[in-house]
């Protein structure tokens, strides 16, 4: 089956490219939308309610983190 939203994110990252943006950049878009779009973005805007990552973890303390997709 195909996948309207699919083709367009190929379409919108050629377009992209095309303008000279960094192929970093470009890549790690593509690849957090194509994970959205497929079912398995990682969940990136959880914040832990202590605000420090998980016992065992390095004591560091948790930053918000901004997705745009």
């Amino acid at each position: 089956s195909s996948s309207p939203a699919l083709y367009r994110l190929l379409l919108d990252s050629l377009e992209w490219m095309e303008t000279g943006a960094k192929p970093e950049l470009l890549l790690r878009y593509f690849e957090m939308r194509l994970l959205q779009l497929s079912g398995f973005a990682p969940e990136l805007y959880h914040i832990s309610s202590t605000r420090y990552w998980p016992a065992g973890s390095p004591n560091v303390l948790c930053q918000r983190v901004i997705l745009i997709i």
